[in-house]
């Protein structure tokens, strides 16, 4: 199951901490870096139902990295962090029905799949971080871009009530989808080490083992060249369209990651 709102984008300029999500809706849910892969800590049946209240992480397919809520001194914010330092206190999200403290979604666990409560395409869900009760919102800031002029941007925050639209649309992504993201990532991890700003979501000490070996890259970059390659000419048309309808739509999800 993955979530599709927004575009959480996380922007490094030298007036913000580098950890400042930002979120963009429109055009921007189309794009791989738009999928949030939702991760159930508890599954009582393979392929059972996911109902309200389900203790879940949130993880960007495109980096690897989890949705997290952390504290400072500045009091608690929204952020991404990697895998190991993803402790259940700081990734732990909740999707309700709604944030009306009355409304209850009393469920009792019954020994089958459960009912489909929450549902593809047609269920909006508010998420709240468990450890600290703080809901997934934002607030709007006037940003200066160079080029451009004063623009607005929406910052996400944690917020004790937020916005009625601090909802979210339940999606199941395309298996095109998952699998260039996918491989979007991978290609993060490994030629993103080539530029030292680059901010790994990866394990550092890992992927310079791998780079050490020159094999790795070729195969890396074998393998993109097969995943953009044309179809043979050898097909039938109707199999031919398909096939560069799918190429072009791969090349477009790496071109909006640029």
């Amino acid at each position: 199951m993955y979530l599709r709102a927004y575009d959480f984008r996380q922007i490094s300029k030298s007036y913000m901490s580098h950890s400042t999500l930002f979120i963009k809706s429109g055009a921007a849910c189309q794009q791989a870096r738009s999928l949030w892969r939702i991760e159930c800590f508890k599954i009582k049946w393979y392929s059972g139902f996911v109902s309200w209240s389900s203790l879940v992480r949130l993880r960007h397919v495109t980096s690897g990295l989890y949705l997290a809520v952390i504290s400072d001194e500045n009091g608690p914010k929204v952020t991404r962090i990697p895998k190991k330092n993803a402790s259940p206190i700081a990734v732990t999200f909740e999707m309700k029905m709604s944030k009306e403290k009355q409304v209850e979604e009393n469920q009792e666990e019954e020994d089958n799949l459960g009912l489909p409560t929450v549902k593809y395409g047609e269920t909006i869900v508010f998420i709240r971080h468990v450890d600290s009760d703080l809901w997934i919102s934002y607030e709007t800031l006037e940003l200066t871009i160079k080029g451009i002029g004063k623009v607005e941007e929406k910052r996400i925050i944690p917020a004790i009530e937020g916005h009625m639209d601090d909802c979210f649309r339940l999606v199941r992504a395309q298996e095109e989808e998952q699998k260039t993201a996918l491989v979007i990532r991978i290609c993060n991890a490994i030629l993103g080490r080539f530029n030292r700003t680059y901010s790994m979501s990866f394990d550092s000490e890992a992927i310079d083992h791998l780079l050490s070996k020159s094999d790795v890259i070729q195969a890396l970059l074998h393998d993109l060249i097969v995943f953009f390659s044309q179809p043979l000419s050898s097909l039938d048309h109707e199999e031919r369209q398909l096939r560069l309808k799918i190429l072009r739509y791969r090349q477009d999800l790496f071109q909006e990651e640029v």
